[in-house]
Formats: C-alpha cells, structure tokens, sequence
C-alpha cells in the first residue's frame, strides 16, 4: 500500500525521493539515520521501487534481534556440514536477493567481523557460503539503518570506520515526526485509510482531532502515530474519532490547544537542514553530501536562513 501514502505532499519524503532518484544508476549503498519508528524500514521499500529494484527480492535481516551467530549464515549461506547443526547446503540472502535489495535494520548490532566480511563482500563483489570454497557473485543493492548517534558508535569503535563510510555512500537523515509536523496529517490520513479499510468503517476526523494530531509531540514518531489510530479505532464509540479515543493511549493524555500551524516549504527545509547541520556537528563537507546538495549551496541556505554554527 505505498502508492497510497503522497509523497509529493510531504516536503520531506520529496526531497528524499529526489535524492534517490539521483543516486539511482550509481547503484550506491544508502544509510538510513533516524530515531525508532521515523519511518525507515518503509522508506527503504520506497527506494526499493525508485530504485527499479522491483525484480529482485526485497530482505530484511533485524541486525539488532537476531543471535549473532546466524547472522553469517543468513547473509552467506553455508555447506553442508560447515558447523554443527549444518544438516544441509542453505542459500543466504545474498543470492536470494538476485538484483533485489538487503536492508540491514539497526546495522550497529553487527559484530565487528561480520562488519568487515561484508565490507569484503561489497568490495569485491564477491562471496563465498560458510564452509564454502566456490566464489559466487554478489549483486544486490545495501540499505542499512541506524537509530544511534553515528559520531559516538564509531568513536567507541561498535562501527569500524571503513564499514561505515563503505555503506554511508548515500547518507539520508530522516527527521523525527514531530521536526516535520507537515508530515503528521499525510500518515495521519494513511493509517485512517488503512483502519477503515482492515474493518470495513468510515471513521473521520474533525479538526478538533487534527490540530490535537499536529501538537502532539510524538516520541514513538510515525510507529506511535500508527498505534494510535488503530487502538483508537478499537474504542471509538462512534464513526467520528474523538480526542478522548487518542488521550486513553498515547504517552502524553493532555489536551492541548494548537499553537503551531503547518510549515511552508521554506520552513521546512531550514529545519531539515538545521537537523542535518547538528547531526554532522555543523561540518559543511559531509552536511553537503547528506542533503545531495553543493558545499557552496549550503552555505548561501544558511546565510538565507540565517543558520549559524553555536558558539561552544
């Protein structure tokens, strides 16, 4: 269902998609930076599709959940007896993918050795299964996501510098929901959608319930704004959602008036680029490459926006 989601709408997403699209015949790995539930995992669907990688296998390895000592496994294969328990030959995702995508959710959980066995495999473009000797060609596009500070994770050494600069080819920051409250409406109309039509109602908002939406700071971001509607729905006493239905669950129940209206264009860019000014600690070299844009470019946009680095 991400056709239903209009992305040309949001400010954010478009300028993402554009980024993508850019990017698309370099075949480049992509690093998703963001918090738990800003969207990630569903944005890498999206640059599945822009990406034309839709004859190929979408897979997702959870890095973060699961035991460390499958992880080679899933992504290599292995032989027939290569470890106990190795009853027989098994395919990993690296030939399943065939011209698809491996998206790597919370890649800072790999171990240091799967980090440079795979910066081997994205290299060389090569691979052998576990216990395997036949090399095998590697041909898939790497999303990775990490919901951590970049800076600190490679500064205690969990992220080996050369992984992450190979698979921070294309660096995208996604903005927490509340960062980017023209965005809140888009989902918050998605997810009406997808509830009305899981059980067959016609709920709606008013506006009362769309400026509580809007001021909302949500901390579980787009995942929480899910959740909300759809345990709303489950104890809304008629077809039109009520406040009182999201105060019974979300973390904030107070009701407040809106203050903030929703930004323009203009707004919304000087907030996306302060975002990845302070994600890079205001480096202009590597701010530049995040947003797709010259080094010059976002000079003359902090200027316009009167963006200054803080004195410290």
């Amino acid at each position: 269902m991400l056709d239903q989601i209009p992305l040309h709408t949001s400010p954010t997403l478009r300028a993402i998609v554009k980024r993508v699209r850019e990017i698309a015949e370099e075949d480049l790995p992509v690093l998703l930076i963001g918090e738990t539930g800003t969207g990630k995992s569903y944005l890498a669907g999206v640059i599945h599709t822009v990406l034309e990688k839709t004859d190929g296998m979408f897979l997702t390895l959870d890095c973060a959940t699961l035991n460390p000592n499958l992880v080679e496994s899933e992504l290599f294969g292995h032989e027939k007896g290569a470890f106990t328990g190795a009853a027989d030959r098994k395919s990993g995702m690296f030939e399943f993918a065939c011209g698809g995508t491996i998206l790597l959710d919370e890649v800072e959980n790999l171990s240091l050795e799967i980090q440079a066995k795979l910066l081997r495999v994205l290299d060389e473009k090569k691979f052998r299964r576990v216990g395997g000797i036949e090399e095998m060609a590697a041909y898939f596009q790497l999303i990775s996501t990490i919901n951590v500070d970049v800076d600190e994770i490679l500064q205690t050494g969990q992220l080996r510098k050369d992984f992450f600069y190979r698979i921070a080819s294309v660096e995208i920051v996604l903005p927490p929901l509340r960062k980017r409250p023209q965005d809140i409406l888009i989902f918050a109309d998605y997810f009406l959608r997808l509830v009305n039509e899981k059980y067959g109602r016609e709920f709606r908002l008013t506006q009362d319930v769309r400026n509580y939406l809007l001021n909302y700071p949500w901390p579980g971001n787009i995942r929480e704004l899910k959740h909300a509607f759809f345990a709303a729905s489950r104890s809304a006493r008629s077809s039109e959602l009520r406040i009182e239905d999201f105060e019974a669950i979300l973390r904030k129940p107070k009701r407040r008036v809106a203050t903030k209206q929703l930004q323009t264009l203009a707004e919304a860019e000087k907030d996306h680029i302060q975002t990845v000014l302070k994600h890079t600690g205001f480096k202009i070299a590597r701010s530049a490459r995040i947003l797709g844009i010259a080094e010059n470019t976002l000079r003359a946009k902090m200027r316009k926006y009167r963006i200054k680095k803080p004195n410290r």
